[in-house]
């Protein structure tokens, strides 16, 4: 098979399947399970960000800052076409 990426949902694991994973593997770690009706807090999800940015941190802390720009960019169009 060829593929490019692989999911593997590790989210109700405890972050347990986090060590597996060694320097110059690509892998996106989920903070919630979406198949779930639970709601996690904000203070569980900003923790389990936390500890999968502890192995990527170089790389992953450019993309969130990204990610926080975009929304914030967004949020503001949206507000202005209300």
């Amino acid at each position: 098979m060829d593929a490019d990426v692989i999911t593997i949902e590790h989210s109700r694991s405890d972050e347990k399947l986090l060590s597996v994973f060694r320097e110059g593997v690509k892998y996106g770690p989920g903070v919630y399970d979406i198949h779930s009706p639970r709601v996690p807090s904000t203070e569980e999800i900003a923790d389990r960000v936390n500890k999968m940015l502890a192995p990527i941190y170089g790389e992953v802390k450019p993309a969130l800052e990204n990610m926080v720009s975009a929304a914030k960019q967004i949020r503001v169009l949206l507000a202005s076409a209300k």
